[in-house]
This record gives structure tokens, C-alpha cells and sequence, in this order.
């Protein structure tokens, strides 16, 4: 598909990378960071940078593994209590 930007007395035509913004290209204008305050290239106004978001990412991993874990060992704890002590009723469930 060809573009029709320009008339033909005025050069032609043009593409439409001639009139991209620069920061479509990740390149563009730089906002601070929301957390930290360093200017960063390439996010959005209110964004967090690529260090921010490593660290928050790493946080938040710790925290769903301690949560994880402390519902695996209340929920083994119950299940080992609820089962009956006798081997042929584990293996029927009553």
C-alpha cells in the first residue's frame, strides 16, 4: 500500500517511517521513574524502569513463596489429622 502524503509536484510521495514519532522506536522522550526518580527513555508517564520493576519482581516472588508455603502446612496438617490411623481406610478415603 503506497502512501499519498505529498502531492507529486512537491517530491512524491513519502513513507510513513518519515513521519514516525521517535518514540514509538523505545527511544523517545524519558519520564522519571515512579519509584526510584531516575529519568528513563521509553516508558510511560507513571512507569516504573526496567531496575525498579527487576527488584519489585523479586519481592513479590519472596512474598508468594512464604504464602505458598503457609497454606501447604496448615493444609498438610489437617489432612494428616483427618485421615484415619488404619492403612485400608487412607487408601478409601473414609
Amino acid at each position: 500500500m503506497q502512501d499519498k502524503v505529498r502531492t507529486p509536484d512537491l517530491g512524491g510521495r513519502a513513507s510513513t517511517a518519515e513521519f514516525a514519532a521517535p518514540w514509538l522506536s523505545g527511544l523517545g522522550p524519558s519520564h522519571p521513574c515512579a519509584r526510584c526518580g531516575t529519568d528513563t527513555a521509553g516508558i510511560a508517564i507513571g512507569g516504573i524502569c526496567a531496575n525498579c520493576m527487576r527488584s519489585l519482581t523479586r519481592r513479590a516472588t519472596r512474598i508468594a513463596r512464604l504464602v505458598a508455603i503457609g497454606t501447604t502446612v496448615p493444609l498438610a496438617v489437617y489432612v494428616a489429622l483427618a485421615c484415619p490411623v488404619e492403612r485400608t481406610a487412607r487408601l478409601v478415603g473414609r
